[in-house]
């Protein structure tokens, strides 16, 4: 129970960390992200281990928590919120039958299959939804307060010991290796902070919550990236519109839906310092590679894990250079996770993810409580975020991210039946 509840708590806090170990990697012609193309080992992944170790052991010793957990399962199950995950395994691995490197395809396969687990596993409420929902604000708070340094110092502050990557200029990466994708965290973190308020009702904690999700807000205007910004806003809008649905002329909503929409129209049109292309224009960034490889394939796709490696054997210097598709020395996949997951995964991959988001999007409409809806809302600002990047599908740490969402809004129900008591500024 302890090392489940260990590793339940302390995932949100590790999914920033940059720092890896490379078990293996795929040789290629050209440069390239080692976790397109490898197998490498992140805190995240010793936690998950633990996690799946500890499931065992209590699945052995435990005749009610094999009741328990088949019930879980049998739950998730009559719902759609398990047969999409399991099916989409299924065909991850039998990828292995036309892709370039098998064994990466066995390696994408049961990685996605221990997400699926995990979605099992918070579904069933071992551990409490505000525990978790903590864990990702503290590592949201650290990663800002490492941010605003690398700003102020117009780089990194030598922070290696704690995986901190070196890099200069002014967009700050945290302990990330990307200010995009320290933005995306961060962008998590302020989208999910408002469900805390319901453990949290007393004023003094309030205000803390409040302190530390406007924190890692500044942390992200800081990394200038643009496209976790543009999703919040569009978020915004949209819980505005279902807010003010049954009046929807009243003043307040009008105002702040046109100052919504006047920001959603500057960021995708304005270009930055840091960036001559504005948003609009980087929504075919890189895509050429990618469409190339799912030319190739386009109904089976070429396996999980093999885009990458088709692309680099595909390069050509007249129909598809490398110049064109290359940033900072290294070879880019299109800068958009659906395409890539069309071109691994083919159609019924595609299909299959959406099945499996389709629930917890659809609580955007018809969810009864704060902490549904802020659930649903944070995978909607993910799923837009996929527009734009390619992290959160391509890279198996990032995915996980994506299903721990999903988790967490069927573990939602049971953390409802667990009769919790609200913390107070004079308990606990």
């Amino acid at each position: 129970m302890w090392g489940q509840w260990t590793a339940l708590v302390a995932l949100p806090f590790s999914f920033a960390l940059s720092t890896f170990w490379l078990v293996g990697f795929v040789p290629t012609a050209f440069e390239m992200i080692f976790e397109l193309r490898g197998v490498v080992f992140k805190l995240a992944d010793a936690l998950l281990l633990l996690l799946v170790g500890c499931t065992l052991a209590r699945l052995i010793n435990s005749p009610e928590y094999r009741t328990q957990l088949w019930r879980t399962t049998s739950s998730l199950r009559s719902q759609g919120g398990l047969w999409a995950g399991v099916l989409l395994v299924g065909w991850i691995v039998i990828g292995m039958i036309w892709s370039v490197a098998p064994a990466l395809v066995v390696y994408q396969g049961v990685y996605t299959a221990v997400l699926v687990l995990l979605i099992v596993l918070l579904g069933d409420g071992t551990v409490r939804l505000h525990w978790i929902l903590m864990s990702l604000l503290v590592g949201g708070c650290l990663q800002s307060l490492i941010a605003l340094g690398q700003w102020f110092a117009g780089g990194s502050l030598g922070l290696s010991w704690l995986g901190e990557g070196y890099f200069q200029g002014s967009r700050p990466q945290g302990l990330t290796f990307n200010p995009n994708t320290l933005a995306s965290y961060l962008m998590l973190v302020v989208a999910l902070t408002p469900a805390l308020w319901t453990y949290f009702p007393a004023r003094a904690y309030r205000v803390l919550l409040l302190g530390g999700s406007g924190l890692c807000l500044i942390a992200l205007f800081l990394t200038g990236s643009r496209a976790p910004l543009l999703a919040l806003l569009m978020a915004a809008a949209f819980s505005l519109l279902l807010y003010y649905r049954p009046h929807p002329l009243r003043p307040p909503f009008l105002i702040a839906t046109a100052l919504l929409l006047v920001g959603i129209y500057i960021i995708l049109t304005r270009r930055s310092p840091l960036d001559p292309q504005s948003l609009l224009d980087r929504l075919g960034f890189a895509w050429s590679g990618t469409v190339a490889v799912l030319q190739s394939s386009p109904l089976f796709g070429v396996g999980a894990g093999q885009v990458m490696l088709r692309l680099d054997q595909m390069v050509n210097a007249e129909t598809l250079p490398y110049y064109d598709l290359q940033v900072g020395g290294l070879l880019q996949p299109a800068h958009n996770a659906y395409l890539n997951l069309l071109a691994e995964l083919g159609l019924p991959g595609l299909i299959g993810l959406g099945i499996l988001v389709f629930p917890p999007l659809r609580g955007l409409f018809h969810a009864q409580n704060l902490v549904r809806r802020a659930l649903s809302a944070a995978l909607l600002l993910v799923m837009l975020v996929m527009v734009t990047e390619f992290h959160f599908w391509l890279d198996p740490h990032w995915r996980l991210v994506l299903f721990w969402l999903i988790g967490l809004w069927w573990a939602e129900p049971q953390a409802e039946s667990l009769n919790r008591e609200p913390y107070r500024s004079t308990g606990h």
